[in-house]
């Protein structure tokens, strides 16, 4: 019981004796005072009617005895009058029925008034000629007594009322900080450092706010130092210091990892952007005006490119620029070509009539079946071919073929439907599969129900036991399984992204829901960013888990973290509702983006995931190694579990238990099997 409902209870029962008390004592002090007026009302009348009968009952004129008596029962409100004579005998007996009217029965057995008798002698001389007995009536008396209780009461109960309702208002304004200082601690717990303000008036509670707040100051402090450390530690390993770009350490990191990565596409493009005779140009304007070119042209070549979801985005060295776009088509990719091209070929070093410098881009795409190994070296190639030309130009590299383009030139392309080439993770049948026949078979798969659900393992380095297991997807041609990695860039291509993940999710509720065992395990189901960036994913999302309230405790959804950078309101939004569901949330690749760390202090995430560019050389990268230690302590100071992917060796696998990752999945801790 709150605080607040013992003080109020306390206060009710307070009330209640003491205006109870008050009603009961002003009625006895009634009563009391009732039965002395009974009393003396009969005595005073006894003695007065003794002393008027006297000389009639010497006389025994008995009628005007009768008369005497009569007149005064008729309007002297008494229940009884008697009259005995000398040997005690009756002589005058006037008897009134006892009646309550308007009195509960209840209350005349409450008050029982206890009604005396007067008595008086009637008198000849000194000798006594008889005795008069009075007995008052106590209706009247029990009727005023009942009445007055009913004011008591009524004025009572508005008196404790509004005294109530004033206490338990000043109450609850006096208690307001202790609620908040509750929310406080409660937020503290969730590693959320905000301030109470304003403080309260009470000297108590405002010393205890007081204490609260320098708390919260010194927490968020040490939370922000380990946040600072960790975000100037990775910037001197991955960051340009010029252009605040990544490094070549950080895009060759991400790229390869990206490519060893089992279930991840490698579907996109890279892009080489490079500005010749920097020296010179250094030569001329100095150094200063050098870096300053060097951040014009880098934000321009951010600005543009940072729109593709995913992309990997550095300066290799000198006035040699890097790009890596996943998950685009060949006429997507050329579409972000052509549009960094025209921004940066739009600064004034290249638009002076005396041309000095020029501006090459080369390009290599890479789609589906093509062999993606050669991608930096394709990329390498257009670029040498582009400055061969002697101009500012683009040159592209798509698989086999090769396409020039000199100058600023914006025509549109047409992309004509080319065979699947070879690829290690393509059946020979489909190979040969064109787009248009993928997309049929994508739609078939969806419509027919032929998607298959995996699942592989997610196990805890303190114990191997089984945290969670994560879904994977498979599609089956011709007997062979292809993994997600193959397919969905192109299922995204089609704009079947949404469809997809509805899919996966309903098949996997109604499967958990059907068999009882599934319900023990926790599974982890990943949200594609397509999906949350589409209008009303995340309400229909939140709606079907309230439909399968049992599921609920039993899903993680795992989120990219380039959707933090994209939807940020959305994922919030989802983040808050999926726990209000009793659903929990995971960050996928994270540290893949060089803004990791910052949102950990305001989204009330389960776990975070970390990016496998970290897992797979971390037996050997300091580097690599002080991150993840960095991030498992930030991580666990605000109760959220750090998980690891792509773990293909044992070598990885000893190094996080020794850096206190909480688990960890890959190969070579299980394989993904059927669900």
């Amino acid at each position: 019981m709150t605080l607040f409902r013992q003080i109020s209870l306390l206060t009710i029962v307070l009330i209640v004796v003491l205006l109870a008390g008050s009603l009961v004592v002003s009625v006895l002090n009634a009563r009391y005072y009732l039965e002395k007026q009974l009393h003396s009302h009969a005595q005073d009348t006894a003695t007065s009617l003794g002393l008027s009968i006297s000389q009639f009952v010497q006389e025994k004129d008995w009628a005007k005895v009768n008369a005497m008596v009569d007149a005064i029962f008729d309007h002297g409100y008494f229940r009884s009058i008697v009259i005995l004579g000398k040997k005690n005998e009756v002589v005058v007996d006037r008897q009134l029925v006892l009646q309550f009217a308007g009195v509960p029965e209840w209350f005349v057995t409450f008050i029982n008034l206890k009604v005396p008798i007067g008595e008086s002698l009637v008198m000849n001389g000194w000798r006594p000629q008889g005795r008069v007995r009075i007995e008052s009536h106590p209706g009247y008396a029990y009727l005023d007594l009942w009445r007055n209780a009913q004011q008591a009461f009524l004025w009572f109960f508005t008196v404790g009322g509004v005294t109530l309702c004033l206490l338990l208002y000043l109450m609850r304004s006096i208690l307001r900080p202790l609620k908040a200082v509750e929310a406080q601690a409660a937020a503290i717990c969730d590693k959320d450092f905000s301030i109470q303000q304003p403080l309260p008036r009470t000297r108590e509670l405002r010393r205890t706010v007081q204490a609260m707040n320098r708390m919260t100051y010194q927490l968020k402090a040490v939370f922000d130092e380990q946040v600072t450390l960790i975000k100037r530690v990775t910037a001197q390993a991955y960051k340009d210091p010029i252009t605040g770009l990544g490094n070549e350490l950080f895009f060759t990191s991400r790229f390869h990892a990206q490519l060893e990565a089992p279930e991840e596409s490698t579907t996109g493009a890279v892009l080489v952007l490079k500005l010749n005779d920097l020296t010179r140009y250094n030569e001329r304007y100095g150094r200063v005006e050098g870096d300053l070119l060097l951040k014009q042209i880098s934000a321009r070549w951010q600005k543009v490119l940072a729109e593709v979801q995913g992309s990997v985005i550095a300066r290799r060295s000198g006035a040699d620029f890097i790009a890596w776009l996943p998950d685009l088509a060949v006429d997507e990719a050329e579409y972000y070509l052509h549009a960094v091209y025209g921004s940066v070929t739009s600064l004034p070093i290249f638009t002076q009539r005396e041309k000095k410098h020029y501006l090459n881009i080369g390009m290599a795409h890479c789609d589906l079946g093509d062999d993606e190994s050669l991608l930096l070296e394709n990329a390498d190639a257009a670029l040498i071919v582009s400055q061969s030309i002697g101009q500012n130009g683009v040159y592209v590299i798509q698989g086999s073929a090769e396409r020039v383009e000199i100058s600023n030139s914006h025509d549109e392309k047409t992309i004509e439907e080319k065979t699947i080439k070879e690829s290690p993770r393509l059946p020979d049948h489909a190979m040969n599969l064109t787009t248009s026949e993928w997309r049929k078979r994508l739609e078939q798969a969806l419509a027919q129900d032929e998607i298959m659900l995996f699942s592989q393992p997610v196990l805890s380095c303190m114990d191997s036991s089984v945290i969670y297991h994560e879904v994977f997807i498979r599609l089956e041609i011709t007997g062979d399984l292809i993994c997600a990695g193959v397919f969905m860039p192109l299922v995204d291509r089609f704009g079947l992204g949404v469809a997809y993940d509805k899919h996966i999710i309903e098949k996997l509720f109604l499967r958990i829901s059907k068999e009882e065992a599934l319900r023990n395990v926790c599974y982890c189901v990943n949200l594609s960013p397509h999906s949350l960036q589409a209008e009303g994913f995340v309400e229909w999302l939140l709606g079907t888990m309230r439909s399968y309230g049992r599921v609920a405790s039993s899903i993680i959804f795992e989120v990219p973290e380039r959707s933090l950078t994209f939807t940020p309101t959305k994922v919030r939004a989802l983040t808050v509702g999926l726990r209000n569901c009793g659903s929990r949330v995971s960050v996928d690749h994270f540290g893949a983006s060089n803004q990791s760390i910052s949102y950990l202090g305001s989204l009330p995430l389960y776990a975070i995931k970390v990016d496998h560019s970290y897992i797979r050389d971390i037996e050997n990268n300091s580097d690599h190694q002080f991150f993840v230690q960095s991030l498992q302590r930030i991580a666990h100071s605000r109760d959220i579990i750090v998980t690891a992917e792509s773990v293909e060796r044992e070598g990885q696998w000893l190094v996080l238990k020794d850096l206190g990752v909480d688990g960890a999945q890959g190969h070579f801790l299980g394989s993904p099997t059927a669900l």
